[in-house]
């Protein structure tokens, strides 16, 4: 009777004891993963906070970049010695028909180039002509009155805010005062259209979201106006305005900077949705930057993998319970299960070996998926593209997983009687880098033996390079239309200038000749640098002529042309020894040495000191060319040497077509040298040339 007491006993103790510890597991999981979502949520949330500030900052540096181009080009205007003379002929005796006809030419071409549209005006504020048009002693628009007084009073090109005109065209003006021996005889008033850059820069946002956006504003006592079509309500700009503080006593993201507070805040925005925002001011303007995105959005993702761990780790004990009761009821049959299982193992691992080799030779991305678009099968370099792992995601269909936009309407646009492959592009942001990688998808069917389709395979190629060619492709195309327009513009304004005014004196004949050889000889350089480019790309190099040359002489020859047309630089040369005499092809090396004076002017656009050092090393001499300019970040000093590759491409105001260094390291090679550059990003450049010295 004691033995039949005891078996039921120990029968029920051992389920008993495993739930309590299932239970502890699972508590103690829980915990664990409370503390790991609330550690990863503000972790999101400082990342977040970097990208937006980040794109905060872009933006405003591009709007700066902006408004000095705008300025450099209205300077160029106003400070043109041969047009200056002829307005002011104009304005002070505007009934001579044949000058009124070649202002408004002239206006009418910077109109076209440059403006929305642009007026000349004389001192009293009225508009004498504008471009194609006669009209005459028409007034300013009243709230560019101000501004326009201030110009004057100033002598300095003053812009606007935007403004609506009667018509609601939203634009931006520009006064461009006129002098003549320091005394103003007259002004430019130009509207510039925001819709042109200004809106588009702001509306873009850089990587995929369903709700972030930049906002700019600007503080009207104690509101804030909107500038720009907001994303999530139409027809704001320049329309909606709202209190600083709400009806709640919550204050708008913006505020925190229009009233000298943070510039991360969190709070609720027009719409009342709970976002986090980096706020900014855009310098010499009254305007606000803000680039906010929904918290909800920034969460999803973290809520949506904590679910599924719980969903796993529920799984994960259930299973495990299942498993360990059978175990306990069935112990007489474990040999056998153990046996058949072992067996089946090794058939399923062989399998699954001779399939991860044929997966593990294919260079390309791949997936496998079947006639419902459930996925089957993904080979490594797949699974790292779209970071998923297999286990997760097979027997899933593929638009609940793969996030890509262009990869789902790519599989949408696939017919369910696939005859022919079918081929798309998408894009990838890299997880490590940030960088945007393009691949090209082709999508084919499979079928089983008895001919029937089953399902399709798509193969990824990454073709980032070949687009990266393409994209520097087209950029060297609009670099050298605009390298070889610009002084062939100004040849053919002072040719057309030469040709149409009779009563030029002898001085201003020598000048403009002088400046249309100049311009024809910068545009020479330039043909030249294409000619050395397309020599060497195909094979022919250079024919160096060496002949012993004192270096030091020729550097500070070179440094003397460049320190007479540049005062906001100051040169520095240092040699160890004098008179040293390099076997060198002088007129090569010299290009060269102008090729890297030339980029540390431009890239050190507010002056300080560029350091040209000479000294002999071993066998060799080595030069060096060092500024404290806007300097490179590791990713543009790498590519530094690429061809047609301009650092800070978006800084439009450096001119240059990207073959300068590119040039320099053939011409150094050439003479069997080398070449390294060294950049901090903001802090300079440093550029070494090392030759070798006469046997």
């Amino acid at each position: 009777m004691q033995t039949h007491t005891s078996k039921p006993a120990s029968t029920y103790a051992a389920p008993r004891g495993l739930l309590i510890t299932l239970v502890v597991i699972f508590l103690i999981v829980f915990l664990i993963g409370g503390y790991y979502y609330h550690n990863r949520k503000k972790q999101i949330k400082n990342e977040k906070f970097d990208e937006l500030a980040a794109i905060t900052q872009s933006k405003i540096k591009r709007i700066v970049n902006w408004r000095q181009k705008i300025i450099n080009v209205a300077d160029a205007l106003a400070s043109n010695p041969l047009i200056m003379d002829e307005l002011e002929l104009f304005i002070n005796n505007r009934g001579k028909d044949n000058r009124r006809r070649y202002i408004d030419f002239w206006l009418q071409e910077q109109q076209n180039k440059h403006y929305k549209t642009i007026h000349l005006l004389d001192r009293n504020g009225r508009i004498c002509s504008h471009g194609s048009l006669d009209k005459q002693d028409e007034p300013l628009p009243p709230v560019i009155n101000e501004l326009f007084a201030n110009s004057l009073h100033k002598d300095k090109i003053t812009f606007s805010d935007l403004y609506k005109k009667p018509s609601q065209e939203i634009v931006l003006s520009i006064f461009i005062p006129l002098l003549k021996d320091d005394t103003v005889f007259g002004a430019f008033f130009a509207e510039i259209d925001p819709h042109n850059f200004l809106f588009p820069l702001i509306a873009k946002w850089p990587v995929p979201s369903q709700t972030a956006e930049t906002l700019m504003v600007r503080r009207e006592g104690d509101t804030l106006v909107f500038l720009n079509e907001l994303r999530h309500r139409k027809n704001t700009a320049l329309t909606l305005s709202l209190p600083i503080t709400r009806p709640k006593g919550e204050i708008l993201p913006a505020a925190y900077v229009a009233t000298g507070g943070r510039d991360r805040v969190e709070g609720t925005d027009y719409r009342g949705a709970a976002v986090i925002a980096s706020v900014g001011k855009i310098p010499d303007t009254a305007w606000f930057i803000i680039s906010k995105v929904d918290k909800d959005e920034i969460f999803e993702h973290l809520k949506t993998t904590m679910a599924q761990m719980l969903f796993f780790t529920i799984a994960l004990i259930m299973i495990v319970v299942w498993v360990i009761v059978v175990l306990i009821h069935q112990q007489r049959m474990q040999f056998m299960r153990n046996k058949v299982l072992a067996r089946s193992l090794k058939e399923v691992e062989e399998a699954h070996n001779r399939t991860e080799g044929i997966l593990a030779s294919i260079a390309d991305g791949l997936i496998v998926t079947d006639l419902k678009n459930r996925i089957v099968l993904m080979n490594r370099v797949a699974q790292k593209l779209f970071k998923v792992r297999l286990p997760d995601v097979i027997n899933q269909s593929w638009d609940t997983l793969l996030s890509q936009e262009l990869l789902q309407n790519g599989f949408k646009a696939i017919p369910k009687q696939q005859q022919a492959d079918v081929i798309f592009d998408f894009e990838v942001t890299s997880s490590d880098s940030g960088a945007i990688k393009t691949f090209n998808a082709r999508t084919s069917v499979f079928k089983n033996q008895n001919g029937t389709v089953s399902g399709k395979i798509t193969l990824f190629r990454d073709i980032s390079q070949m687009r990266e060619a393409e994209r520097m492709k087209n950029e060297f195309i609009s670099t050298t239309a605009h390298e070889m327009r610009t002084p062939l513009t100004s040849i053919q304004g002072f040719s057309e200038l030469l040709m149409l005014r009779k009563n030029i004196s002898d001085n201003e004949k020598h000048k403009y000749l002088k400046y249309i050889n100049q311009k024809a000889v910068n545009l020479s350089e330039v043909i030249n640098d294409f000619i050395d480019i397309e020599h060497i790309e195909s094979g022919r190099s250079f024919q160096l002529k060496k002949i012993l040359c004192p270096i030091d002489n020729m550097i500070k020859n070179i440094v003397e042309l460049f320190s007479t047309s540049n005062e906001k630089h100051r040169f520095e040369t240092r040699f160890a020894e004098q008179d040293v005499q390099l076997k060198i092809d002088k007129t090569k090396i010299s290009q060269m040495l102008k090729n890297l004076i030339d980029n540390a002017v431009k890239y050190a656009p507010d002056g300080g000191p560029i350091r040209i050092t000479g000294k002999k090393r071993h066998e060799h001499y080595e030069i060096t060319v060092e500024d404290q300019g806007i300097g490179m970040t590791p990713e543009d000093a790498a590519k530094i040497f690429d061809k047609f590759f301009r650092a800070d491409a978006t800084t439009t105001s450096i001119e240059g077509t990207g073959l300068g260094m590119s040039l320099a390291k053939y011409i150094v090679e050439a003479h069997k040298g080398d070449i390294t550059v060294k950049s901090k990003y903001g802090e300079g450049t440093r550029v070494v040339v090392t030759l070798p010295m006469p046997q």
